[in-house]
This record gives C-alpha cells, sequence and structure tokens, in this order.
C-alpha cells in the first residue's frame, strides 16, 4: 500500500530530525528532510478520509486509544472538580495526555515547537487535520503549550502581541 511506505518514509525523517539531529542546531537542512512529507501527508489525508484513518492510526496507535480516553476522562473530571470549586487546582492541559517519549506521536509533537517556522507549521497543520480540525482533541492529544501557536493562527486562541 502507498500510504503504508509514505509512513516509512515519514518515520525515518522524522527519526532524523528528532533523534539523530537533536543536537545539532536546527538548520534549513533538517527542515527540507521534514518538510516535503509532512506536507505529503497532510494534504493526502485532507483529501481522503481513508488515508486519513490510516495515518491517525499510525501516530495515534489504536492499541493506546484506550488509555488515552481514560486521561481524557480523567481531564474532564478534574476540570469539572475545578468549576465546582471541589479543588483549586486547575489550569490547561500544557502537556499531552498521552505522548511517550520516543514514540511517533512524541516526536511529531516535538516538531510544534521546532525553531524552524515552515516544520513547526507544517507538523501543527498535519495534527490539526487528523483531529479533524477539532480543537479540543488537538489539545487534548498535544497539549495546550504545543498547540497555541496553530490556534492563534486560526483564530481560536487570543495571542497577546
Amino acid at each position: 500500500h502507498a500510504v503504508d511506505q509514505l509512513l516509512q518514509i515519514f518515520w525515518l525523517q522524522l527519526n532524523e530530525t528528532v533523534v539523530e539531529r537533536a543536537g545539532v542546531v536546527q538548520s534549513q537542512q533538517n527542515a527540507t528532510s521534514i518538510l516535503p512529507i509532512l506536507i505529503v501527508l497532510n494534504k493526502l489525508s485532507a483529501s481522503d478520509p481513508a488515508v486519513q484513518k490510516l495515518v491517525k492510526e499510525y501516530i495515534f496507535p489504536l492499541e493506546a486509544e484506550d488509555e488515552f480516553m481514560e486521561k481524557v476522562e480523567d481531564q474532564r473530571k478534574a476540570a469539572a472538580a475545578v468549576a465546582a470549586g471541589v479543588t483549586a487546582r486547575g489550569g490547561k492541559n500544557m502537556h499531552p495526555l498521552d505522548a511517550p517519549p520516543g514514540t511517533t506521536r512524541w516526536k511529531l509533537i516535538k516538531l510544534m515547537t521546532y525553531t524552524e517556522s515552515n516544520v513547526k507549521r507544517c507538523a501543527a497543520e498535519l495534527l490539526w487535520t487528523l483531529c479533524g480540525s477539532n480543537p479540543n482533541e488537538l489539545v487534548l492529544r498535544c497539549g495546550f503549550g504545543n498547540a497555541v501557536h496553530l490556534l492563534g493562527i486560526k483564530g481560536l486562541c487570543k495571542i497577546p502581541k
């Protein structure tokens, strides 16, 4: 299947950019290696629901979805407790609910805060597409701190100048 081959390329480029060159100054060279596959996966995912499903399941594996949904429910309960005044602990979901270090989703989310703006934007746009353009799902999967830049671009979050 062609999408599987694209996902293999994505995995290789992602590892090269996030893992192998982690200590290297993030340069234009790093950007040129990862940008094409981010753009292709985003465009294909946006145009074909079957491709979007495959790419989403690759980045957010089905076997991890039960644990993710449990964390979503815990997050909602905590938010409800804060709203009800039961606890004073509040705040935004600044970090991803379920992105263990080393996983594909963790590496892709790392690109959302990359210093090269095109990489940052394309990684965030791919995740936006995979989340069905749903800002709540994006924040739960990526964390508010990682998603805030894209949410500001989309006009969904006011960012002070």
